[in-house]
This record gives structure tokens, C-alpha cells and sequence, in this order.
């Protein structure tokens, strides 16, 4: 029996700026290596958005974002384009600023769109508890808990380590984990 092994790796680079007190803009360069049995492949895509905070009200920010703009990426003898991805969301943050919520609409390119929900709660200062829903328009008949997320995120003074699980309907799940450091 022969066992086949695949894994992608994504390495990001990010910069933000902000642009007037309430609006933000960033830029990230992705390094993306993809493993599929014997098959390599490497790649380049870079992700542009904006954040508008206390917008369209006091405790509301709106962000936009657009994902995946670059050349081909190759594996094997094959060439194909990265996904793009236009996001657009909206968070709001309760008085007591323990707990966010979020909704954003994500239109890929090449697919129909889909709603995401989320919640993030602070147990303390630096523990932070996430959970999320997908909404998919083009699958009716998904298993509801395929659409269920959850992670956690730990803050220590300019660092943040975020891990996330995201399962995935017939393909495997997912574990994510980023390390941030602001400046």
C-alpha cells in the first residue's frame, strides 16, 4: 500500500499603515509551498485591504480585503491561478468590550459567496475564546456542524499566538496557528 502525503505551508509577511485616525490600509506578501505525494510547488500572492474604525457608527469597524492577486503557481507541469478572494466585514465591539461580533460576505472569484459569523470572548486580559459559523450559498444540504468553528488566541504585551480548528466537510480538518507581533 503506498502512502501519499500532502501539506501546504504559508509564510506571510504583513504591513499596515495608518492612513488618517480612522483608516487604516495593509499589504501582505504570501510565500505559499504546497506538497502533494512526489509533487511540489511554490508560489507567490499578495493580499491588499482597509480598515474603517467607529464606522458607520461608535463601536463598528468595516474592513475590506482582497486575497490571492499574483502570478501562476506551478506543481508538476501544471500552472494555475490563485483564488482570489474579495472579503468585506463588519465587527462591533459591546460597551463592556469583552465580547466582539463579527459578520463578513467572502466572494470568491471562482465560486458563489458565503456569510461568516463569529464571536470573540475575553476571559481575561490576555485569553481570548473564539467560535464561528459558515454559510454557504451554493451547498444547502451541508452537515451544520461542518460549518462550526472555534479557537482561542493568547495576548502577551506586543505578541499574539492564535490558534484555530476548522473541519472541513470531505477533506480533513484544519488546525491553523499564527504568531503576530505588533509595533
Amino acid at each position: 500500500m503506498e502512502v501519499y502525503t500532502k501539506n501546504n505551508l504559508i509564510l506571510i509577511l504583513s504591513l499596515g499603515q495608518k492612513i488618517k485616525e480612522e483608516i487604516s490600509a495593509g499589504l501582505s506578501l504570501k510565500i505559499i509551498h504546497q506538497k502533494l505525494a512526489n509533487e511540489k510547488g511554490l508560489g507567490v500572492g499578495v493580499d491588499v485591504g482597509a480598515l474603517c474604525k467607529n464606522y458607520p457608527r461608535e463601536r463598528f469597524n468595516l474592513g475590506i480585503v482582497l486575497q490571492n492577486i499574483g502570478p501562476k503557481m506551478k506543481i508538476y507541469k501544471e500552472k494555475f491561478t490563485l483564488p482570489a478572494i474579495l472579503k468585506v466585514g463588519l465587527a462591533y465591539r459591546l460597551p463592556n468590550d469583552k465580547l466582539l461580533l463579527v459578520c463578513d460576505l467572502k466572494k470568491p472569484y471562482d465560486n458563489k459567496a458565503s456569510i461568516h459569523l463569529g464571536l470573540e470572548y475575553r476571559v481575561l486580559e490576555s485569553i481570548l475564546l473564539r467560535g464561528g459559523f459558515r454559510y454557504k450559498f451554493d451547498n444547502l444540504e451541508n452537515e451544520p456542524l461542518t460549518d462550526l468553528t472555534c479557537g482561542v488566541g493568547f495576548v502577551i504585551k506586543d505578541f499574539k499566538l492564535d490558534y484555530a480548528f476548522v473541519p472541513y466537510d470531505k477533506l480533513e480538518d484544519t488546525h491553523r496557528i499564527s504568531l503576530t507581533r505588533g509595533f
